[in-house]
């Protein structure tokens, strides 16, 4: 198998799926749907993994199927824990997003920018794993790749994945929808 980094795919061994049952509700939420992972090479090197960022070496349809729909970009989400010494509380904040994408499932896509500004145009698979590759208004190449995970399936109710520039000249992009599971 092989799963996503910030330095691209990695091949692994999946050692086990998800942590042995605790007491800790709150341990059992965050890692749950993970798997740990040995890299392939290196070994003895293992660690959690999200669900969305682990997947087969060999092409199949949810390499893109997954991406079809409408996408949120440049929404984000801050989960705290706070503390006043007695009680604990979990705060949510977030930041709305400034563009849409809609990815088609005949092959073509709609990038609309915070201008309003439309770009159209045909969508391919990423060549190296599970993603699309898509062009925004100015002719940059982006790379939308999955990063679900289970809390923010459990505490925002969506699906999330990030759209990655080609030339890295700028900064990725977060990338959300509601939850369709």
């Amino acid at each position: 198998m092989q799963f996503w980094t910030s330095t691209g795919w990695r091949q692994g061994v999946i050692v086990e799926v998800g942590p042995q049952p605790t007491n800790d509700a709150k341990i059992n939420l965050n890692m749950e749907k993970k798997y740990f992972i040995a890299q392939a090479d290196q070994p003895t090197w293992r660690d959690y993994y999200d669900w969305g960022v682990v997947a087969h070496v060999t092409r199949a349809p949810y390499w893109t199927g997954f991406f079809v729909g409408d996408w949120k970009l440049g929404q984000g989400m801050a989960v705290n824990t706070r503390t006043d010494g007695t009680y604990a509380w979990t705060e949510v904040a977030y930041s709305s997003a400034t563009d849409t994408l809609r990815i088609k499932a005949d092959g073509t896509y709609e990038w609309k920018d915070l201008s309003g500004k439309v770009t159209k145009g045909r969508w391919t698979a990423a060549p190296d794993g599970p993603g699309i590759v898509v062009k925004d208004a100015r002719g940059g190449i982006w790379t939308l790749r999955n990063q679900t995970n289970v809390v923010e399936e459990k505490t925002a109710r969506y699906e999330s994945a990030r759209l990655y520039p080609s030339d890295r000249s700028q900064m990725s992009q977060a990338a959300t929808r509601p939850l369709r599971r």
